[in-house]
């Protein structure tokens, strides 16, 4: 099977910009044993900013704003923290981490993402590679980012025409009201045919995204056939147990007869006019 899994900001760093290691610790020892199992995986991880921002703070006392151009130089000093935290980690698995740092301009021409894309799909062959790919917040600009590392694992989900894409976050999945209310449950099945759900609009501290964003993403991944799982970091085994089919937060299930039938990048690139220059 082949699963792409986005994590964000939130699920692996506390407020502050410290990695939540217990967290990222179990997360790599699922995608290892994932990838002993004969699956291919592939890691979609935030956190580069929130983790520069810790770092800095720490070391230097020194609390960067929110300006792009500090975004920036946050990305550039937590980028390499980031990829050295799932380094390690992934070797004490006997696994090598590649790291794979894009833009959404890297997509604009049929060239340059065929490029990626055959790397990933060399990557994802070999049997002794975890393959890590994050935004490059360090060079991106401001009128040309993806929406959120949401929109990024969906465009690579579809493109590799991956069986799932699982988000996971702090929540244990969509629910059918705001979740700080004691009345709200899980949606556990979202059938794509019939009505959406109306939920909250809020967004995490640190990440670009919220639900809307997920399900915005689902709703895409439902289209060309791919079945999208939004569950929690911190709800145990979680990886293996929806690889294995077992219900755990929410399943967006995909519409059927829809296998992979048309690329979002064929729209992109019959359209010249992908970032806003």
């Amino acid at each position: 099977m082949r699963v792409v899994i986005k994590v964000g900001t939130q699920s692996i760093l506390t407020s502050s910009g410290a990695p939540v290691l217990k967290t990222i610790r179990s997360l790599t020892t699922q995608i290892a044993f994932l990838k002993r199992q004969g699956h291919e995986v592939l890691l979609v991880s935030s956190g580069a900013v929130c983790l520069g921002r810790g770092v800095a703070q720490r070391y230097f006392g020194k609390a960067y704003g929110t300006s792009l151009r500090e975004k920036q130089v946050l990305a550039s000093l937590g980028q390499h923290s980031l990829i050295n935290i799932y380094c390690k980690l992934f070797l004490k698995h006997n696994y090598l981490t590649s790291q794979i740092l894009v833009t959404r301009h890297d997509f604009e021409t049929r060239q340059h993402s065929l490029n990626i894309l055959e790397l990933v799909e060399e990557l994802l062959r070999d049997k002794h590679i975890i393959p890590i790919i994050n935004e490059n917040d360090a060079i991106a600009i401001a009128q040309c980012m993806f929406l959120d590392n949401d929109e990024l694992s969906g465009l690579i989900a579809e493109q590799i025409k991956a069986d799932k894409l699982v988000i996971l976050t702090n929540t244990d999945g969509v629910y059918n009201q705001y979740p700080d209310n004691p009345e709200a449950k899980v949606i556990r099945v979202i059938d794509p045919s019939g009505e959406w759900p109306d939920i909250s609009t809020t967004k995490s501290t640190h990440g670009r995204g919220g639900m809307v964003s997920k399900l915005s993403t689902a709703k895409k991944m439902s289209q060309i056939g791919v079945v999208t799982h939004i569950a929690s970091v911190n709800h145990e085994d979680v990886l293996n147990k929806i690889v294995k089919g077992e219900q755990v937060g929410t399943t967006i299930l995909a519409l059927p007869n829809q296998q992979n039938k048309e690329s979002h990048l064929d729209a992109v690139f019959a359209n010249p006019i992908f970032c806003n220059h």
